[in-house]
C-alpha cells in the first residue's frame, strides 16, 4: 500500500548502518516546547532521553520546517526518535523525509510502520543495539558554546564588501591629498 504525501520524499528504508552514517545526531527525546514559526523554521525544545550519535545537551533545541508541504508537526509531551543533521553546534535540523518518527499513542495507527516496515519499539530496540546510549553534554558547558560564528546573508556580505571598498577609496584619495 502506497501513501500519498504532499511532500515528495524518496523511499525511506529501515534504518541500518548506512542510514545511521547519513545523520550527525540520533536521539530519543520528549518534546518540551514548540516555538512559533519564524522564517519558515520552528524551534522545538526536546528533553533528550537517550543519545545514540552526536553531541547534545540534556535539553536541546532542534530546527524543523514549519511552512512547506514537508513540515513536521510536534506537540508537547510527544516522544520521538530523531535523526538530524547539525544546523549549528548542538542544534540539529530535522526533516519530514528523514527517519525521524513519533511514538504512536495507544490504539493509533503507526504510519511509519507501513513506510519502513518496522514498529517504533523495534526501531528503538535496534537503535539501542547498534548504538549504545552516550552521555549528553553537561549543562555547564552551554556557556562556552553560545559564542559561534554565523555566516552573514548575501545582502550583508555585499554591504560589508561595498563599505570596505568605499573606505579604501576614501583612504586612498585622502592620503594622496594629504601627502601633496
Amino acid at each position: 500500500m502506497h501513501k500519498i504525501l504532499a511532500c515528495n520524499c524518496p523511499p525511506i528504508s529501515k534504518p541500518d548502518s548506512s542510514v545511521y552514517a547519513a545523520y550527525d545526531v540520533i536521539f530519543v527525546g520528549t518534546v518540551k516546547s514548540v516555538g512559533p514559526c519564524y522564517k519558515g523554521m520552528s524551534e522545538v525544545t526536546m528533553v533528550v532521553r537517550s543519545l545514540h550519535k552526536g553531541k547534545l545537551f540534556a535539553e536541546t533545541p532542534l530546527k524543523a520546517d514549519c511552512e512547506t508541504d514537508c513540515q513536521m508537526s510536534f506537540a508537547q509531551g510527544e516522544e520521538w526518535i530523531i535523526y538530524g543533521k547539525y544546523e549549528s553546534y548542538g542544534v540539529p535540523m530535522v526533516e519530514l523525509c528523514s527517519h525521524s518518527r513519533r511514538k504512536p499513542k495507544a490504539g493509533e495507527v503507526d504510519h511509519m510502520n507501513e513506510v519502513i516496515g518496522t514498529t517504533y519499539t523495534d526501531q528503538f530496540n535496534d537503535l539501542q543495539r547498534d548504538f549504545p546510549a552516550l552521555e549528553v553534554v553537561p549543562e555547564q558547558a552551554k556557556d562556552r558554546t553560545t559564542h559561534f560564528n554565523e555566516r552573514p546573508e548575501r545582502k550583508q556580505i555585499l554591504i560589508y564588501v561595498l563599505a570596505g571598498l568605499a573606505f579604501v577609496v576614501v583612504a586612498y584619495f585622502g592620503a594622496r591629498r594629504w601627502l601633496k
